[in-house]
């Protein structure tokens, strides 16, 4: 997420443990919905 343009990754803390992200933070519906697509398309990311 940090390298995505018009995004602002500072806003979620990532937690990840045995292949599952936890994203955590203040963002709107938009910004979280694009938090999640990003993080799927992490190799090794099982669940979001």
């Amino acid at each position: 997420m940090t390298f995505e343009k018009n995004f602002d990754s500072n806003q979620i803390k990532v937690n990840t443990e045995n292949g599952e992200v936890f994203l955590m933070g203040v963002v709107t519906r938009q910004e979280a919905e694009k938090a999640i697509a990003i993080t799927k398309t992490v190799s090794g990311v099982q669940k979001v």
